[in-house]
This record gives structure tokens, sequence and C-alpha cells, in this order.
């Protein structure tokens, strides 16, 4: 599994992501968005396994601070409203 440190915005702050990827599928693939829960943050260990077996199939995952937690831009508001 390849893993890519990646940003994109949301409303104007800088959110910081992973991007993995299978080792050997080079190219367009079915993608995984994935949200790390409340109050998860995208580096936690626990999702590797995961993510092994998603990219193991041919997904790529995409997974993300929300904005305002771990290394992404914003003020840190809990709202499971918000967060969605």
């Amino acid at each position: 599994m390849r893993t890519q440190t990646v940003h994109f915005y949301s409303e104007g702050a800088r959110i910081a992501a992973l991007w993995r990827t299978p080792d050997d599928l080079p190219g367009r693939r079915r993608t995984i968005v994935q949200g790390p829960g409340w109050l998860g943050l995208k580096d936690a260990r626990l999702y590797l396994r995961y993510h092994e077996a998603l990219t193991a199939a041919g997904f790529g995952v995409l997974i993300f601070d929300y904005r305002g937690f771990g290394d992404s831009e914003g003020e840190p508001i809990l709202s499971p409203h918000r967060q969605l």
C-alpha cells in the first residue's frame, strides 16, 4: 500500500489528508472517502488494517482530518452536523 500526504480546501480551510493506493495498480480506481469518525485523526493506526484490505481489493482510500483537528486548518468545533 502506498501512502501519500495530500490536502484539499473546504470553505477556505486547508484540509490535511492521506491518499492510499495499491502498490501495483497505476491509474484511476474506485475510491472510498473516509471521515475518521468522532474525534478520530487520519493517521490513527486503527485504520491501517482496513486500508490495507481495501487497497488489496483495488480501491483507493482518502482519509482526512476534519476542519480544526489534527493537521487541518480551522476552528475545532464538535458538531456531527458540521462534520457531515
